[in-house]
């Protein structure tokens, strides 16, 4: 980048970034590797301290929504589960 050629021969870089339109912030930004934040988990636990996988949640949720009449959406399918024993986080997805 020129900038940095410019900056490395001892420029100031309040002088340079302008001259080549970057922002301070755009200068020093770093990417990173890999998906940020934390791990999707792959086990959900009930009241009494079981692990499930989260395929067998998964297969539980599909029988609910197997049964007839049953049109639930996010919240009464993820109070079934707490009915069901099981902690679920109003943050969590299930899919």
């Amino acid at each position: 980048m020129i900038a940095e050629q410019y900056i490395s021969q001892g420029s100031a870089y309040y002088q340079v970034l302008p001259l080549c339109g970057l922002s301070r912030s755009s200068y020093y930004c770093r990417s990173y590797s890999g998906r940020r934040g934390r791990k999707p988990s792959t086990q959900t636990m009930n009241v009494h301290g079981v692990l499930f996988s989260n395929d067998s949640v998964l297969e539980r949720i599909e029988w609910l929504m197997g049964q007839e009449f049953i049109d639930y959406g996010y919240e009464k399918t993820a109070a079934w589960l707490r009915q069901e024993g099981m902690i679920i986080n109003k943050k969590r997805s299930t899919a």
